[in-house]
């Protein structure tokens, strides 16, 4: 996932280096420090400094500090407006209040897109805007879909919407059960738990059915916590499950560990109630919209814009989308990018089993690669055994270890079909191309091509 370039924050500024930008900056996130008072439209924000999330320090609302009616008529005007900014440029608005507050009562009334609950690392802050961001891409890339395929005559697909209450949330908990009880006197109006002693078991439950959640009871130092999250996401169908970790360990920099291996949110093993309901529901809500998107990008593909063979996009529609994508993303460089992939040696996997074969290889490659790709990914079949797919908002570097995790898979995967005897192994490359201002579809594309023949 990759972490935001710049992110607006409202604090007060402070005379040592404890203050969110600072922590943000160890991470190599540039920090726009704007104080709670100051008009928000008097910043000179260019292209290349466009926060990708507004951050707001609760504190500075809280009842103790000291303000007069003045200062309190500017604060809550510029919050109004930096409410307005994130409506207007789709930035995610993300308030951080401290443990145990009444976000009604006390702090500010906004369209908060999130609140984190202090304590809460910088590392946990950049993903949560990772995510949310990446939520607002799938968003504006099913809208560019649906426009491409609407110059084929295809009529567009329902959007999705964000159920606000729901009551049939299906959630996992692995631990001892001594947070249990606790955990099923907060969620069960909303959720169905079932709870897992060992990891195998929570294992087993995941293959079997469908989870929006697994709360995971931190023990001792960790370690065993780490390696289950390590586990599950190395399965793709489980890679945007929302995991939570409950609990702490002496370590310093256990949270950051545990977001590194794939949880999705650290809470203390005694917070309060109302935060681990409204964190907990606000996960799955946010994983169940996304589905919905996810679903939708399937409906929004046609016959008259899909490949026969494989199903994925057709080449036609690859380049038409792209001019779409050129065209947003006008002179920002590297605001998206184009993968593509080559089955090695498809001429000898021909002559060795048969045209009908290698088509068939080909159909399950395509399967696989669609299935690897995330849901805002475009996946084409660009001609032949290569394929080309469009990465939204994400640089080169990103999009290469998504295209080496991708090939790696295929690599270790066994394909079979029912005339040949035992499995038939794919290699595979791949080459990616950033975007580059003013360039046309066809030499970006030509550009990851040109990976496919070193």
């Amino acid at each position: 996932m990759s972490l935001p370039s710049h992110v607006m924050v409202v604090e007060r500024s402070s005379d040592n280096d404890d203050t969110i930008v600072s922590s943000l900056g160890s991470l190599g996130i540039n920090g726009i420090s704007i104080e709670p008072g100051l008009d928000p439209e008097s910043l000179q924000l260019s292209a290349d400094t466009q926060p990708q999330a507004i951050l707001v320090d609760g504190s500075c609302f809280r009842a103790d500090n000291t303000v007069n009616e003045a200062q309190a008529t500017d604060l809550a005007r510029n919050l109004a407006k930096l409410s307005q900014l994130a409506i207007d440029d789709h930035i995610p608005l993300i308030l951080l209040a401290g443990q145990g507050e009444q976000i009604k009562d006390v702090l500010p009334s906004a369209p908060w897109d999130d609140i984190l609950v202090r304590p809460v690392s910088a590392r946990q802050i950049a993903n949560r805007i990772a995510s949310l961001n990446r939520l607002g891409t799938m968003q504006t890339e099913l809208n560019r879909r649906i426009t491409t395929s609407a110059r084929y005559g295809v009529d567009a697909p329902e959007g999705a919407s964000e159920a606000p209450k729901f009551d049939d949330a299906a959630i996992l908990i692995l631990g001892t059960g001594l947070q249990f009880a606790n955990i099923e006197r907060v969620l069960s109006r909303h959720a169905t738990l079932t709870g897992a002693f060992t990891v195998d078991t929570a294992t087993e439950y995941l293959q079997r059915r469908d989870f929006d959640a697994v709360i995971v009871e931190v023990q001792k130092d960790g370690s065993a916590a780490l390696e289950f999250a390590k586990a599950v996401r190395r399965f793709s169908r489980f890679f945007n499950l929302p995991m939570i970790a409950l609990g702490s360990t002496s370590s310093g920099d256990w949270s950051d560990e545990a977001i590194e291996a794939g949880y999705t949110e650290i809470l203390s093993s005694c917070v309060p109630d109302d935060d681990l309901e409204r964190r907990t529901l606000a996960h799955v809500r946010e994983n169940r919209y996304r589905e919905s998107l996810r679903s939708i990008y399937r409906k929004a593909r046609h016959m008259s814009t899909s490949d026969g063979l494989t199903g994925l996009y057709s080449r036609g529609f690859l380049f038409e989308h792209l001019r779409t994508m050129i065209m947003d993303a006008g002179t920002i460089p590297d605001a998206f990018s184009v993968v593509a992939f080559g089955i090695r040696d498809m001429a000898g996997l021909n002559d060795a089993y048969d045209y009908a074969v290698g088509d068939r290889m080909i159909r399950q490659v395509g399967e696989v690669m669609s299935y690897l790709l995330r849901g805002e990914d475009l996946a084409s079949r660009y001609s032949g055994s290569t394929f080309v797919a469009i990465l939204p908002d994400t640089d080169p570097k990103a999009s290469l270890a998504a295209a080496q995790r991708i090939s790696g898979v295929i690599r270790h995967t066994e394909f079979s079909v029912p005339e040949v005897e035992g499995p038939i192994n794919i290699d595979i490359s791949s080459g990616v191309a950033g975007y580059i201002p003013d360039e046309t579809p066809e030499i970006l594309v030509a550009r990851a091509l040109s990976w496919l023949q070193t």
